[in-house]
């Protein structure tokens, strides 16, 4: 903003500096968008930087007057306190929906995977009835829980799509049990070790996705 015609800064050649800049801007977004990085904060200060660039230049081009500069900043200042707050007040804030709903599906998930171990002194009808109670139905409530967040922005709808697969396979894999119980059988054994392998490679890629973002 400040590169700008007519402004403060450079006095020399700036339109030669303003493009240079703006270059190095989309080059650097451009970047981002290939590693597969959210630019949403990027592209927010950015533009928070060109509009305090823009309510700067007016008291930058008037050095005799400390006073106006002064209460332009405080103005600045209280322009964007007050954009913030709105924003928090009134915008949902979908990382904390998320992060919230989370916490209740890792403690289904803890459930539902103590439930699939078999624990010594359980019977083949208990252990089914284990299966069903607190393997399956967790997983159902886990899916209802992601339906819950629906419209959220990406990266986090498509981490929603792969929790939700992985639900269904987790699902898929409870079934598999009580069925080689119920049946006093080894065919499925088979099925079931290829569904957890599946969902070993969905980790794998959420585990990627998750450091990309951090």
């Amino acid at each position: 903003a400040l590169m700008l015609p007519g402004n403060s800064l450079p006095k020399e050649s700036p339109i030669a500096l303003l493009l240079t800049t703006s270059l190095f801007i989309i080059y650097n977004l451009a970047y981002d968008i290939k590693d597969g990085i959210d630019n949403a904060s990027h592209v927010g200060g950015l533009l928070s930087g060109f509009i305090i660039g823009l309510m700067l230049s007016p008291t930058l081009n008037a050095p005799d007057y400390p006073a106006a500069r002064r209460a332009n900043l405080i103005i600045i200042l209280l322009v964007f306190s007050l954009g913030i707050y709105l924003a928090y007040t009134f915008v949902p804030d979908a990382v904390a929906r998320y992060e919230g709903v989370m916490k209740q599906f890792a403690a289904n998930e803890k459930v539902a995977m103590k439930a699939y171990r078999n624990p010594k002194g359980l019977t083949d009808y208990q252990w089914k009835r284990q299966l069903r109670d607190n393997g399956i139905d967790r997983w159902n409530d886990n899916l209802a829980l992601l339906v819950s967040l629906d419209g959220l922005p990406e990266p986090l709808a498509s981490r929603l799509n792969q929790l939700s697969h992985y639900c269904v396979l987790r699902r898929s894999v409870c079934r598999l049990r009580i069925n080689s119980i119920s049946q006093n059988t080894s065919q499925y054994e088979e099925q079931i070790r290829n569904t957890n392998l599946e969902i070993e490679a969905l980790l794998m890629d959420l585990r990627k996705d998750r450091g990309k973002e951090l």
